[in-house]
């Protein structure tokens, strides 16, 4: 009986006791970084923004948009991701009129293995209503 307890302390010690991983290692990602308004005109400043990608209609985009802002709609990302593979490593400053469609974007990006998408939480509208300019 000893024997049996052991082995089962040190199994259960060891995590490999008979339990699968619920989740593997290579499907887990971790969630894409948020950023306010505010931290995008810190970054942008320091020069620290390798890519503002606005994944706003192309409509949208040109009614006003962040200077030098990419604009790449979420509904074609997972088909252009080629465009960006250059920034692969890079941080990606995803924008887009509110937060949602930039998190889902940010997310897609992650997914297809870019090391560092950031969200920009409240997009264009933030940008805007924190009073700076839109080209």
């Amino acid at each position: 009986m000893t024997l049996s307890f052991t082995l089962l302390i040190a199994l259960a010690c060891s995590g490999s006791a008979g339990t699968p991983d619920p989740e593997p290692a290579a499907a887990r990602t971790q969630a894409p970084t948020d950023v306010t308004v505010a931290e995008l005109v810190t970054a942008l400043g320091a020069g620290q923004v390798p890519l503002l990608l606005d994944v706003r209609t192309p409509d949208e985009f040109s009614a006003g948009h962040v200077a030098n802002a990419v604009n790449v709609p979420v509904s074609e990302l997972a088909g252009r991701l080629d465009e960006l593979a250059e920034h692969r490593q890079d941080p990606i400053y995803v924008i887009c009129h509110s937060g949602g469609r930039s998190a889902r974007a940010a997310a897609l990006l992650r997914d297809a293995g870019f090391e560092a998408p950031i969200n920009v939480l409240g997009g264009t509208q933030a940008w805007i209503d924190a009073g700076h300019p839109v080209q």
